[in-house]
C-alpha cells in the first residue's frame, strides 16, 4: 500500500520491491506491528523456499489474507525483484502511524 500511494507514476513509485522489510520501512510508524508478521510467518517460508523473492513472498501473504478473511481471490502474477528504494521517502510517508496496541497514541 506505501508504494502505491507515493504519489509518483511507476516506475518512480517503486513498486512491489519487498522493501518493507528493510529498517527504514519495517521501524516507521505506519508499519508498527508487521514486524512480527515478518519474523514470525514470512521469514521461515523464505528460509525454506530461498528462490522466492521477498517481494513475491509479501505480495502473496497479502492476496492470500485477503482470501481468508473472506474477501476475494486475488490472482498472482510472481517474477518481482528485491530491492531498495533510490530515493527513500522519508517516514511517515505520508500516512497514520497504525494504531495501538501496535503504534502510536
Amino acid at each position: 500500500y506505501d508504494k502505491a500511494n507515493a504519489g509518483k507514476p511507476w516506475p518512480e513509485a517503486g513498486g512491489a520491491i519487498g522493501s518493507i522489510r528493510t529498517d527504514h520501512e519495517i521501524n516507521a510508524g505506519p508499519n508498527a506491528g508487521l514486524k512480527k508478521a515478518v519474523a514470525m510467518y514470512l521469514q521461515p517460508i523464505k528460509s525454506q523456499v530461498p528462490e522466492i523473492s521477498w517481494a513475491d513472498l509479501i505480495q502473496m501473504a497479502g492476496a492470500t489474507a485477503v482470501e481468508v478473511a473472506g474477501g476475494p481471490k486475488i490472482p498472482m502474477k510472481y517474477g518481482r525483484v528485491d530491492g531498495v528504494p533510490a530515493d527513500p521517502a522519508p517516514p511517515p510517508f505520508g500516512l497514520p502511524d497504525a494504531k495501538p496496541p501496535f503504534g502510536g497514541p
